[in-house]
C-alpha cells in the first residue's frame, strides 16, 4: 500500500487486524482531515484533495489515537511485568 498508493500507517508492527482497520478507514474520508468534518463531493475530489495535500497517512496525534485503539496492540512493547517489578 506504501509503495502502490504512497500511503504510510504508522506502528505497522502494532497492527493486530489489518483487515479491519483498512476497511475503517475505507468508511472514512480523508484521513488526515476526517477529524474535523471535512466531506467531499466525490471519491475522486477526495482523492485529489489527499494528493495535492500530502495527506496520505492517518492522523495519529493525540486523543485521535483513541480512533484507531481497536487496530493495534501495543503490548509487546512494554516491558516485561516480572522484570519491571521482580519484588512482585
Amino acid at each position: 500500500m506504501s509503495i502502490s498508493h504512497l500511503f504510510f500507517l504508522p506502528d505497522y508492527k502494532y497492527i493486530c487486524d489489518i483487515e479491519g482497520l483498512i476497511a475503517y478507514l475505507g468508511q472514512s474520508p480523508c484521513l488526515w482531515c476526517g477529524h474535523k468534518g471535512k466531506q467531499f463531493k466525490s471519491l475522486q475530489a477526495l482523492q485529489k484533495h489527499m494528493m495535492n495535500k500530502g495527506h496520505m497517512r492517518l492522523f495519529h496525534v493525540g486523543e485521535t489515537l483513541i480512533e484507531y485503539e481497536d487496530f493495534y496492540d501495543y503490548s509487546s512493547s512494554y516491558p516485561d511485568a516480572a522484570m519491571a517489578y521482580p519484588d512482585e
